[in-house]
């Protein structure tokens, strides 16, 4: 599984999240120095843990480097998850997926339905690891 970032703007950052034959877009928080829950996820290498919370039920946790799973576990971050949302408002340091780009709002499209899809994927492959890196062409 990789997310492919292409764009870093003012406005969020945004990437092209590959599971299998799955080609999904994201939204993110721009890059504010891995500040927890103001900051984009830093790009490298993430086991995905599934989450189960109230607020975000059936999905995934990232962990790896400076991210934890959940608060207390000795890293900077914790509880950066994929979760349905339109821009980069609606995500506090987690993913949110998207089956476009609406670029007029600089964000993603049918977030909700794209979720759907990643969970429906991500049980068929059984892929628990993430690769976030930067597009170069």
């Amino acid at each position: 599984m990789v997310l492919e970032r292409f764009c870093y703007s003012p406005n969020g950052v945004f990437g092209r999240l590959i599971v299998g034959d799955l080609h999904l877009w994201t939204v993110e928080q721009i890059w504010r120095n891995n500040e927890p829950r103001r900051s984009c996820i830093p790009e490298g290498d993430y086991i995905l843990e599934p989450h189960e919370s109230s607020r975000y039920p059936d999905t995934w946790a990232l962990v790896g480097d400076t991210v934890s799973h959940w608060p207390g576990e000795g890293k900077l971050r914790s509880a950066c998850v994929f979760h349905a949302g339109n821009t980069s408002k609606d995500v506090l340091g987690c993913i949110a997926p998207g089956l476009g780009l609406n670029e007029n709002a600089w964000g993603v499209v049918s977030s909700r339905r794209a979720m759907d899809a990643l969970r429906k994927e991500l049980y068929a492959t059984q892929a628990r690891t993430l690769k976030i890196t930067q597009y170069r062409p």
